[in-house]
């Protein structure tokens, strides 16, 4: 199995950093939106979820279940999740990563998650 190609959008990019900055001093998580590019994933867009506490299951079934939604209307695919750790040196994704990622892969196998490196 070869790598995933990905490419992220200025705009896409700009939303996670700006969750990210906006609540420097809490975790943050969102989902992103995109489409197959040929080999590759293209995210086009990042949807901001939560912060502060990860592991808050109703409000992630309802923000997936809207983007879902949104996402069919736009012709795109929830392909990613993002995850910005509330430690400066911590980078590694967490069981909510993990378990959102898992339930990304349903309909889209090759969902990844992003981490911010917050350094």
């Amino acid at each position: 199995m070869e790598d995933l190609q990905c490419t992220i959008e200025p705009t896409a990019y700009g939303k996670v950093l700006l969750h990210a900055s906006k609540h420097f001093s809490t975790a943050v998580q969102g989902i992103l939106i995109g489409e197959e590019d040929g080999e590759n994933v293209k995210v086009l867009d990042a949807v901001a979820v939560n912060h502060g506490q990860l592991a808050l299951a109703p409000m992630m079934e309802a923000a997936l279940a809207m983007i879902d939604k949104k996402c069919q209307k736009d012709g795109t695919k929830m392909v990613g999740y993002y995850e910005g750790c509330e430690l400066l040196k911590d980078r590694t994704p967490g069981v909510v990563a993990s378990r959102v990622c898992d339930r990304l892969k349903e309909p889209f196998p090759q969902a990844f998650i992003l981490m911010i490196d917050n350094e």
